[in-house]
């Protein structure tokens, strides 16, 4: 039996982001989740802040059963008998709902729940520099939620990046944060700018 994990600065500063009732909801999944591998069903803004730490969440879980050699697995409950079946069934769903997240996450590169991998991935391949961005904010999960709603492509997303990080604007005053990416206004001016060059937009180096 698990018995204790890192509690990490971004699952606080996530937390923090949210109302009451919402920070309950997340911190219970991220409880459930490390504890007995429970994927609980989130809505609203707590799913959002559980997606922005899924990596970090299923990293650490990983880390745990690889290193123990041990599965994590939902606790049985007092009842035996006729909650067996229901549990069997209920694990079934649950796969085939993991199986539909995989098939989205495959179809949208700039997944909400892959996107500060993939920004981070970004500044390297582009800046050669790690990049170290961790938490969405509240406000950066409502901006990212609103540009996927606007039918951008992971294209679209990465030509937006390229066209930041060559700012001048943007170098002088450091704001190549995701922070000053989501914005709305700041990424519909980079994604509709059309650069003659091409070779400013290739990878550093």
């Amino acid at each position: 039996m698990r018995k204790g994990f890192n509690f990490y600065r971004s699952y606080y500063d996530v937390a923090n982001e949210l109302n009451k009732e919402d920070r309950l909801k997340f911190l219970w999944a991220l409880i459930q989740k490390q504890f007995d591998g429970t994927d609980t069903e989130l809505s609203g803004m707590a799913k959002f802040a559980y997606l922005s730490q899924k990596f970090n969440i299923d990293t650490q879980v990983a880390g745990y059963e690889n290193k123990t050699k041990t599965k994590i697995t939902p606790m049985q409950g007092g009842t035996v008998g006729g909650t067996v079946g229901g549990s069997v069934q209920e694990k079934d769903k649950e796969k085939e709902k993991e199986k539909e997240k995989e098939q989205i996450i495959k179809a949208d590169a700039i997944s909400i729940e892959k996107f500060l991998l993939w920004f981070n991935d970004m500044k390297l391949k582009y800046k050669k520099v790690e990049g170290k961005f961790k938490t969405l904010s509240k406000t950066d999960l409502n901006n990212l939620k609103s540009l996927k709603a606007l039918g951008y492509t992971a294209e679209d997303f990465e030509h937006a990046y390229k066209i930041m990080i060559d700012s001048e604007w943007v170098k002088i005053n450091k704001t190549d944060t995701v922070k000053h990416f989501l914005v709305n206004d700041n990424f519909s001016k980079y994604v509709n700018t059309v650069v003659s060059n091409e070779s400013k937009l290739q990878p550093y180096g």
